[in-house]
């Protein structure tokens, strides 16, 4: 075995015969066993060792073996390259989709018809929400006989795509007329159909729907009370009619009728007929009762009225309130802040927020020398200044310091660093720079120095 400045002198291959005879011109087979516990890839030399020597020495013998170590890993291993497969189905079958969408385009809506009248309330109170005005069917007309008339004298085709029913749209069609006489006109009309867009219809108002089902529910109520009370009475209810203009024949007729009506009751009532007197009376208490129970139900529909129409007219305030945007709230006021100031050439006090975390306080002991310039009382007599100095001197006493910390999280710190940036960039005088860092104390505390 020949150790090579290759390998990692390891003895890896072993020969079965090291020791034999070899006659001239006999030929033998060496038997090589490879053996190793480090997977990979080995060679090595031999050479054949002989004695005596041979004349011309044989050259050496490379032998190589490959080591192989049992993969442990190969269920994981397929466990990994399975999930890589089906990521990159997942990614390939996603990529399909988005192409796939990208061809998909949402059909353009089709444009608001603006002779609708429901679509022109909306977009007419909607883009004139500063002027206050509201719609009604003859605003509506007035709005477009008076765009046929601009359209007629401008001899432009004006569709419809282009408006969007607000007044300032009128406006700037009127201004291209160039008759100062047919101009003055169209703004006259155009005033005019503002002066009718500014009174809502009582129809349109908020507590108008309310006020309808209160006053229905009340005229309903008198017919229902008037049969209850009939029936209590034993007299033949009356239907309630609207009133028109009858002839006397027909006024005879409509008694006729009545009488008949008032017979045919006793008769299915098995009742006798009342007299007029009795009848009277009747009539009266239905009356009395009909008047107390009206009023009774007037004052529980109105107590409830109140406080309806109160919760609709903050619904109505809440929904038609002017929307703000960016130029809106532009014009507002504001604080100022330093992108108002005038920093070049004056000096800039910048209060910063030094709160930033520190490591926490730990203290050291040091001894310090007592101080002697005090002058000690005892007693109420005062000792002799060369006695006093003879005894407080070369005494020392310890006291606790606090140890520097240092800046566990610089945040804050760095927050501040575009603002100052800011004022050394606009050159000013000098800048000075106050904070605190701590709790209010009320007394000095060394801890939470800014030292």
């Amino acid at each position: 075995y020949i150790a090579s400045k290759n390998s990692d002198v390891v003895q890896r291959f072993y020969c079965h015969y090291n020791q034999s005879k070899l006659l001239p011109n006999e030929k033998k087979t060496f038997i090589f066993t490879f053996r190793s516990e480090k997977a990979g890839i080995f060679f090595e030399e031999w050479r054949l060792h002989t004695i005596p020597e041979l004349l011309e020495p044989l050259p050496p013998v490379q032998v190589n073996g490959i080591a192989c170590k049992y993969d442990t890993d190969q269920a994981k291993r397929k466990s990994i390259l399975d999930t890589i497969e089906e990521s990159a189905k997942k990614t390939l079958a996603k990529e399909i989709v988005d192409d796939l969408l990208e061809g998909v385009k949402t059909p353009v809506p089709p444009l608001p018809n603006i002779r609708d009248p429901i679509v022109f309330c909306y977009m007419f109170e909607s883009n004139n929400i500063r002027m206050r005005l509201h719609f009604s069917p003859q605003v509506m007309n007035g709005y477009f006989e008076l765009l046929q008339a601009i359209k007629e004298e401008l001899k432009e085709d004006i569709k419809d795509a282009e408006i969007d029913c607000s007044i300032s749209c009128l406006e700037g069609y009127i201004k291209k007329v160039k008759d100062t006489i047919i101009r003055n006109r169209f703004t006259n009309k155009l005033k005019y159909l503002i002066q009718r867009a500014n009174n809502k219809s009582y129809d349109r108002s908020y507590a108008y729907p309310t006020m309808k089902r209160t006053f229905e529910s009340l005229i309903n109520f008198i017919p229902e009370t008037v049969e209850r009370l009939c029936g209590e009475q034993g007299i033949p209810e009356i239907k309630f009619e609207d009133p028109v203009e009858r002839s006397p024949e027909e006024l005879a007729k409509r008694i006729e009728e009545k009488k008949a009506i008032a017979a045919d009751f006793y008769k299915k009532a098995k009742k006798k007929p009342k007299t007029e007197e009795e009848e009277k009376t009747a009539w009266e208490e239905i009356k009395t009762k009909l008047h107390e129970e009206v009023k009774g139900e007037w004052n529980t529909k109105f107590a409830n009225l109140d406080k309806e129409l109160e919760k609709k007219e903050l619904e109505y305030l809440m929904g038609n309130y002017e929307r703000m945007d960016y130029s809106k709230y532009a014009t507002l006021s504001r604080k100022k802040s330093i992108y108002d100031a005038t920093i070049q050439d004056n000096i800039v006090l910048l209060r910063l927020d030094l709160d930033a975390e520190f490591s926490p306080i730990e203290y050291e002991e040091i001894e310090v020398p007592v101080d002697t310039s005090k002058e000690i009382e005892k007693s109420g007599e005062e000792e002799d200044e060369d006695a006093k100095e003879g005894e407080e001197k070369g005494k020392t006493k310890i006291i606790k310091k606090p140890k520097p910390r240092k800046v566990v999280n610089w945040q804050c710190l760095l927050d501040a660093k575009n603002t100052i940036q800011y004022l050394i960039e606009r050159i000013p005088d000098r800048i000075l720079i106050i904070g605190s860092y701590g709790p209010p104390l009320g007394y000095v505390a060394p801890e939470y120095s800014l030292e």
